[in-house]
C-alpha cells in the first residue's frame, strides 16, 4: 500500500553507525533559529530540561531514485542547546526510525514504532528502545502490540502511553496502550472514540489528541483521563489540522503547521476550549516535532513536499509571547 508519505510498506529494521567526526558542526548567532546537523522530516524531539535529543527521521521524501541509499532512515540522535541552538551529535539508535514515537521517562530517552529501513525495504515496526541519558546504554523494551507508524506517545506519571497510528496493514488504529515501569509488555486501555494518526501531548492527568489524520484533516479532540483511563471528545475545532506539532507548557497547547498551511501557530486552552491564531509563524513546513523547554519552544526539521529535501531549520519561541496574543477562532466548552 502506498501511504500519504509516498512510501510503499514491509517489515524489516537496522541500526546504523554514523562517524562524528563526519558530521559537519554548525554555529549560530541568532539565537531564535539554528540548524540540525543533517536534514530530517518526522523526526522526535524531547527533552531533559536541559538539551533537546533529535532522533531519526528522513532526509528526503523520495523513496527510490539517486541517491536513495545516501538519503535513507535516519538512526542519529543529536542533542541541541535550547538557548543557542547548537546542536552536536550524541548517538546512534538500535534501529532507522521515521514517523515514530519518542517520550522522555526515567532518565532515558524511550522510542517506539514508526516505519524503518534496510536497503531498499521499509515498513513498519513494533519495536521500542530506551537509552538511558546517565550511562549511554541502550536496552530493548516490550513491543508495542502492533507495528504502527505515525502514532502519537508521551509519558504522564510513571507510564508510557502510546495512541492511534497507521499499521502495517494500512488501517487507522484507535487503539491506547500503556506501559508500565519494568513490565512486560503494554496493556491495552480504552479505545479512542475515533481512529487517527497523529501527534498527542500530555497536560497534568489528561493527554489531548487534537486534529490528525484518518484519510483527510481531522477537526477532532480527544482528551484521555489517566486516572479514569477513559476517552472523552471534547468540541471540534473549527477546521481540520494534519502533520503538525504539539508542545505544552502545562497550561495551553501550542499547535504548529499544517499539512497544507504549513506557516500557522495555534494556541488552544485546555480550560476552556479557546483556540486563538496567533500571529507568529513557523517557515512553511510539516511533519516536525516540537518541545518546550528553558521557557521556549523548538519547532524542528520537517518538509514542504512529500518527495522533496528535508530542512535543517530549528525556530525557537518564546512561551512569553505564546501565550499572549492571538485571534480567537474557536469558542467552545471543555469539561
Amino acid at each position: 500500500m502506498i501511504n500519504r508519505l509516498g512510501l510503499s510498506s514491509s517489515m524489516a529494521f537496522v541500526a546504523v553507525l554514523v562517524s562524528a567526526a563526519a558530521l559537519p558542526q554548525t554555529s549560530n548567532a541568532d539565537t531564535n533559529r539554528g540548524e540540525l546537523l543533517v536534514p530530517r522530516y518526522g523526526p522526535t524531539a524531547v527533552s531533559d530540561g536541559r538539551w533537546v535529543y533529535v532522533y531519526g527521521g528522513a532526509p528526503r521524501g523520495a523513496r527510490n531514485g539517486p541517491g536513495f541509499m545516501h538519503d535513507g532512515l535516519l538512526s542519529l540522535i543529536e542533542r541541541v542547546d535550547p538557548t543557542s541552538l547548537k546542536s552536536e551529535y550524541f548517538s546512534n539508535g538500535l534501529h532507522r526510525r521515521a514517523n515514530h514515537g519518542s517520550a522522555f521517562a526515567h532518565g532515558s530517552i524511550v522510542s517506539c514504532g514508526g516505519r524503518t529501513q534496510v536497503g531498499l525495504s521499509r515498513g513498519r515496526v513494533s519495536s521500542c528502545e530506551s537509552l538511558d541519558l546517565e550511562s549511554g546504554t541502550f536496552r530493548e523494551l516490550p513491543a508495542l502490540p502492533e507495528s504502527v507508524r505515525t502514532l502519537g506517545m508521551v509519558a504522564a506519571g510513571d507510564h508510557l502511553y502510546a495512541v492511534g497510528g497507521l499499521t502495517e496493514s494500512g488501517r487507522y488504529s484507535a487503539a491506547t496502550v500503556r506501559l508500565a515501569p519494568e513490565a512486560s509488555a503494554w496493556e491495552r486501555l480504552a479505545d479512542m472514540p475515533l481512529a487517527r494518526e497523529g501527534k498527542i501531548v500530555a497536560v497534568g492527568r489528561q493527554l489531548y489528541a487534537i486534529g490528525g489524520y484518518d484519510g483527510s484533516a481531522m477537526r477532532s479532540v480527544m482528551v484521555f483521563d489517566t486516572e479514569t483511563e477513559q476517552w472523552e471528545r471534547r468540541e471540534d475545532l473549527p477546521f481540520g489540522l494534519s502533520a503538525h506539532s504539539l508542545a505544552t507548557d502545562g497550561d495551553s497547547i501550542y499547535l504548529f503547521g499544517d499539512y497544507e498551511r504549513m506557516n500557522l501557530i495555534h494556541r488552544y486552552e485546555p480550560g476552556t476550549g479557546a483556540l486563538y491564531r496567533l500571529d507568529q509563524q513557523i517557515a512553511p513546513r510539516r511533519h516536525t516535532d516540537a518541545v518546550a523547554v528553558a521557557g521556549r519552544v523548538l519547532v524542528i526539521g520537517g518538509n514542504q513536499t512529500s518527495a522533496g529535501q528535508a530542512t535543517t531549520l530549528i525556530e525557537a519561541f518564546e512561551l512569553e509571547d505564546l501565550r499572549a496574543g492571538g485571534r480567537r477562532i474557536g469558542s467552545v466548552s471543555a469539561k
